[in-house]
């Protein structure tokens, strides 16, 4: 059972690049794990409840250790930016956004370009030639 905050295109979801926001991740990895356990009580014969019953039963703390143990496994070893927001990919290669998406006011230059209006060589070296204007990179 995933539960989703944000599905399908709309401009909030833009803001996290497709990805899902840190706290989504956590949730959805800790469904997965409810899901395991309950399956390995079934097949050991114990008690079990469907996933919906063990979401409401389990206290919060149970998933703020899940969300701590699982972040120590898995580490930060990329972050990036996304419009309005920071990527991360933590060691499993999983990727995520910091922060759930949110609706842009205003306008603002696309993150995948950067107006040059001046070009100059650095001290010891030339070549780069003098130019007027804007010039996209």
């Amino acid at each position: 059972m995933v539960v989703e905050m944000n599905s399908g295109f709309d401009e909030i979801a833009h803001t996290q690049a497709g990805m899902p926001h840190l706290v989504q991740l956590l949730w959805d990895r800790y469904l997965e794990h409810l899901a395991k356990e309950i399956e390995t009580r079934k097949e050991k014969g114990l008690g079990a409840v469907p996933l919906p019953e063990a979401i409401r039963r389990a206290p919060a703390t149970h998933f703020v250790e899940f969300a701590a143990n699982y972040l120590k496994r898995n580490r930060v070893v990329e972050n990036f930016f996304v419009d309005e927001n920071h990527g991360l990919r933590l060691s499993d290669n999983t990727t995520c956004v910091v922060c759930p998406g949110t609706n842009v006011q205003g306008t603002m230059q696309d993150a995948g370009e950067v107006g040059v209006t001046r070009g100059e060589s650095q001290p010891g070296n030339e070549g780069v030639i003098q130019i007027q204007g804007t010039q996209r990179v």
